[in-house]
Formats: C-alpha cells, sequence, structure tokens
C-alpha cells in the first residue's frame, strides 16, 4: 500500500512540475439558463499567463523577430503578424455561428490603427450587433501602409497554450482571406479553455513612394474666332499691316522679271495719258 501510494505522489508531482504554468484552469461553471460568454478572464495578457485571456488583437513583428505587442514598430518592407484570439469562458456551452473580423486600413501614414471583432449569435458579451471589438497599433518610421498577404490566414482552434498545434480548414469552403472583408465564420466554439483559438494572418508594411510631379502645360493663345461684323477678332488694322507686308514682300521679289517692267511701263503711259485728260 505504501510502494502504490508513493507511486501515486510520484506521478502526481511529475504532472505538476511538467505542466507548471500551462495546466488548464476551471472556467466559469454554467448554471440553468446559462449562455456563452468571450475572453471573460481579464486583465488580458500578451503573454500565457495563468487564468487569463490573451488580448483580442495581437500582433507582431516578424522581420524583427518579435513578440506579441501593441503598439509595434515597423519599417517598409516589414512583414507583421496579427492574430485574433477568442475564448468561450463558459464551460457546457455552445457559442452558435461564431465570426471574427479585422478592419485593416488601406490609408497610408504613420501610425496605423487596426480593430478586430468578435461576435456569435447566442453570446451574451458579444453580439452580432454589438460584438467585442479590440484595436491594435503598427507606428511605421516613415509614411506606408499595410497590405494583407493573400493566403497568409491560418486557424489554430482547440488550443489548450499558445505553441500552435497544426492550422485547421475553414468551414463553409471558407479560404481565409475573408477575415478583412465580410469576416469568417468559425461555427460552434464549446466552452471552456481546451475549445479556445486564434485565426492569424500576415500583412507587409508597403513604403510610401511620392509621386513625381506633372509640370503644369501653358495655356494656349485665344482663338480667334469670326462671329459678325461686331465681334471679329482680327482688327483692320491687323488687317491693312499683314497687307502692306505681302506687297512690299512681292515687290521686292518680282521687280526685276520682264513682265512687271511691262507692267509698270503701261502703267506709266496710262498715268500720263490721264493727266492729259484731266
Amino acid at each position: 500500500m505504501k510502494t502504490s501510494a508513493k507511486k501515486i505522489l510520484l506521478i502526481s508531482l511529475t504532472a505538476t512540475l511538467m505542466l507548471g504554468n500551462f495546466a488548464l484552469p476551471a472556467c466559469a461553471q454554467s448554471s440553468e439558463g446559462s449562455v456563452p460568454r468571450f475572453n471573460i478572464f481579464t486583465p488580458y495578457s500578451h503573454t500565457q499567463t495563468y487564468n487569463q485571456d490573451y488580448y483580442l488583437l495581437d500582433i507582431k513583428n516578424d522581420t524583427k523577430g518579435g513578440t506579441f505587442n501593441d503598439p509595434v514598430s515597423a519599417n517598409p518592407g516589414d512583414i507583421l503578424t496579427f492574430s485574433v484570439y477568442y475564448h468561450n469562458g463558459v464551460t457546457s456551452t455552445v457559442a452558435n455561428n461564431t465570426w471574427i473580423k479585422i478592419s485593416l486600413p488601406s490609408t497610408n501614414g504613420t501610425q496605423i490603427v487596426s480593430t478586430a471583432y468578435l461576435w456569435a449569435d447566442n453570446a451574451e458579451n458579444a453580439t452580432p450587433n454589438n460584438p467585442i471589438t479590440e484595436s491594435g497599433t503598427v507606428n511605421l518610421s516613415s509614411q506606408g501602409r499595410l497590405q494583407y498577404v493573400t493566403g497568409s490566414t491560418k486557424w489554430y482552434p482547440n488550443q489548450s497554450d499558445s505553441t500552435y498545434n497544426s492550422s485547421t480548414a475553414f468551414l463553409y469552403s471558407q479560404t481565409g482571406d475573408e477575415i478583412i472583408a465580410t469576416g469568417i465564420n468559425l461555427g460552434s466554439i464549446n466552452g471552456c479553455w481546451e475549445y479556445s483559438g486564434y485565426v492569424n494572418f500576415q500583412v507587409r508594411v508597403i513604403g510610401y513612394i511620392t509621386p513625381t510631379p506633372v509640370p503644369e502645360q501653358p495655356a494656349p493663345p485665344p482663338s480667334k474666332i469670326v462671329t459678325g461684323a461686331n465681334s471679329i477678332a482680327v482688327s483692320a488694322a491687323e488687317a491693312a499691316g499683314a497687307s502692306g507686308i505681302v506687297i512690299i514682300f512681292l515687290y521686292f521679289l518680282l521687280k526685276n522679271s520682264p513682265w512687271f517692267a511691262k507692267i509698270k511701263f503701261n502703267s506709266y503711259i496710262f498715268a500720263e495719258r490721264m493727266k492729259n485728260i484731266i
């Protein structure tokens, strides 16, 4: 009997030492009429802490090798991981039609704020009309924006700790890219720690490129439009000046030609005759 008791005690101590802080705490006990409630164990934590939920939204800089935090710093070209956490904290309840979603701004700036949403049809504290929300901030070293990496979203359901088992395919033929649009339907989530989970995805920091200014083109001269005698755009002085220039040019061009000389002679004879008549 003593030997058996010692073996049981040794096994118990070994299990306790191996589990340490990873032993799962108790969930909120349900009673008749209990309904699901999400992420109820506060204060929230960025790291695994006994009997505390993670933040709904956490971010880490994969390029810099950082840990999950909020806010985080980043440079253009960095790759970031966004993690959305959920936990139905009421045992023996089921959260029906559970959804998560991220609002990821596409605008440029040096401080980008994204927001995560969590709700279920029958959750007491996270309804479709009043979901749980959490914002996360990325501080950029220069102007830039966040670009979602298509196909990067992974689902890690039923996690007892933060080591992330293999990801699971999304329900209802979803790809995961819906997280930044209509949201992802995670289906039914049972109550207690072992059914908590994460949805992670990546974004890329895109640096802002200042557009090259386009030089201004000079305005074209106003068109000269003739609409009538009172609104003619070409003045009489302009016409007379242009005609005089043309006449002088033709005179010097043609004065030495034989036929032009004949014209001048005939004009002279005509003029002399006119004087005699007058």
